[in-house]
């Protein structure tokens, strides 16, 4: 009862105008409930930034735009989902391992592995300043994952709920 009525006060001073909420607003919704992805800052950055539910990530190369597509560090990308990080030099393949999943990345193949299954990228996986670079968006929906691009502000909003701009 106290969440209902906190949401129609919000709601309530929303419409009147007495707080500003920076555009656009996000919620996810999490098993009937809204989930917030509070305090994020909408000022356009030079570099893109990638938040996993409310978790500003941090690499040491920035990702890049390719194609239309932000390829990001594998390492970073693969330890904060989750996946063991395993490389084959011979091959120059990435391949992230979890519980129930195993993708691999090969470099400069439009083709990535799920779970045994060949999958076609737009982007390949390529090397940029010395680090294995992967495609966000496939990496993350491959893993059941939902992605929101904001543009004006360079930032990438991933998380497992669905994904809602207000």
């Amino acid at each position: 009862m106290f969440k209902k009525n906190l949401v129609f006060i919000v709601s309530v001073v929303l419409l009147v105008g007495l707080i500003a909420v920076p555009a656009p607003y996000i919620a996810a919704q999490e098993a009937g409930e809204t989930k917030l992805f509070e305090n994020l800052d909408y000022q356009k950055y030079p570099e893109i930034r990638v938040n996993i539910d409310g978790q500003q990530l941090l690499f040491d190369t920035n990702p890049q735009i390719v194609n239309g597509r932000t390829l990001v560090p594998m390492g970073t990308i693969f330890s904060t989902l989750g996946l063991t990080i395993n490389w084959d030099e011979t091959t120059r393949t990435a391949t992230g391992i979890s519980d129930d999943m195993t993708i691999s990345f090969t470099i400069g193949s439009d083709q990535a592995l799920v779970n045994g299954q060949a999958q076609t990228l737009e982007v390949p996986a390529a090397i940029i300043n010395e680090r294995t670079m992967i495609p966000l968006r496939f990496l993350s929906e491959a893993l059941g994952y939902k992605v929101v691009w904001v543009g004006d502000s360079n930032l990438i909003l991933i998380s497992r709920f669905d994904i809602e701009e207000w």
